[in-house]
């Protein structure tokens, strides 16, 4: 397996950390979470969702999990808010207890995840049975352009370049694949859809020089050349990539994002045993993501899941931060202490 390089918090601002903060901004407007939740951000990384919920969704709390010290200390040096903790754990195995939160969050982390269906276990455990549990992902295999021109002109130059290729070893940035692993862990209401942001490079030092941090896969890879294979690579990106006139290169970087609900039952330890039990009723009814990745409700394919060993009727939330009823649109606090009204968004109820 390959293990991929997740030290060095400053080159990751630099690589990927600017562009996430619009996919973030735009996952939360759909997420549209009600002021006063308690937030969990599962692979918080150096702080960048976590930050923008303390600015847009005005939470109770937030509290940032990671496995990497580094970019926890980092975190905890940018986000400056008393709402905000930041702790050093996997996905696995999450330092909270049982119902503790009513929204989880994961942000370009689920393909890194070595046991998912254990973490996605572990945020339906931390939950509520009501709460929101959602994620994003880079579309590594499409237009995720920084990324994606990047392997392109290192296959074409390297055919052993495709075994590191992200789009090939992360299936699972894709709506379908995001649909079924939600859904296999018993959450309900699932839905995928894309978020599509601009990313501009004012030249093309400014597109190379991030990949020379070696914080992720591909910057990894292109440390692993000789330098007259790196110089190569370096020219045939300049000579690929869209410039501009005026020098700058404009991309797109695009996101997938998958919400469902902790419906039914949560999980009451990370060690209990989970049966899937399938329902004839609904079996034919499951929707998800159609071809042209527009999303569609989803009633969890028909599945539901409970413990192996009792058939547990589904437990009332604790009690907690006020929530609104359907149909309200709260006002929650925007950049600059601005206040909007988030816009209405159809869960696939």
């Amino acid at each position: 397996m390959t293990i991929d390089p997740w030290v060095g918090a400053e080159d990751y601002e630099a690589y990927i950390g600017r562009w996430s903060r619009p996919v973030g901004a735009e996952f939360l407007d759909w997420l549209s979470v009600a002021p006063g939740g308690r937030w969990v951000d599962v692979g918080c990384g150096t702080g960048a969702l976590s930050g923008l919920i303390l600015e847009l969704a005005d939470p109770a709390s937030v509290i940032g999990v990671d496995p990497s010290a580094d970019f926890v200390e980092l975190a905890r040096t940018q986000v400056d808010d008393p709402r905000a903790r930041f702790v050093v754990a996997p996905a696995d195995h999450l330092p909270l207890d049982a119902a503790a939160a009513d929204v989880i969050v994961s942000g370009l982390v689920l393909n890194f995840i070595p046991d998912l269906a254990a973490a996605l276990t572990e945020m339906r455990r931390v939950g509520v049975a009501s709460a929101t549990i959602a994620g994003y992902l880079w579309d590594l295999a499409g237009r995720m352009d920084i990324i994606r021109t990047f392997w392109d002109a290192a296959i074409a130059l390297d055919a052993a370049a495709a075994g590191k290729d992200e789009g090939a070893r992360f299936p699972l940035c894709a709506p379908e694949p995001l649909r079924r692993a939600f859904e296999g862990a018993g959450m309900t209401d699932v839905v995928v859809r894309s978020i599509d942001v601009p990313t501009v490079f004012r030249d093309f030092d400014d597109y190379w020089t991030p990949f020379l941090g070696r914080v992720g896969p591909a910057p990894a890879y292109l440390d692993g050349l000789d330098e007259a294979s790196r110089a190569a690579l370096r020219e045939r990106l300049r000579a690929t990539l869209p410039t501009q006139p005026d020098g700058t290169i404009h991309l797109v970087a695009r996101a997938w994002a998958v919400r469902g609900r902790n419906g039914g039952w949560a999980p009451r330890s990370r060690h209990e045993a989970i049966t899937p039990v399938r329902s004839a009723a609904n079996l034919d009814g499951r929707k998800g993501v159609g071809d042209d990745g527009r999303e569609e409700s989803s009633t969890a394919g028909g599945i539901h899941h409970e413990p192996a060993h009792i058939r547990a009727a589904p437990r009332s939330p604790p009690s907690g931060p006020a929530r609104r009823r359907d149909g309200d649109a709260p006002r929650v606090r925007g950049i600059g202490g601005r206040r909007f009204r988030p816009r209405q968004v159809d869960r696939g109820a």
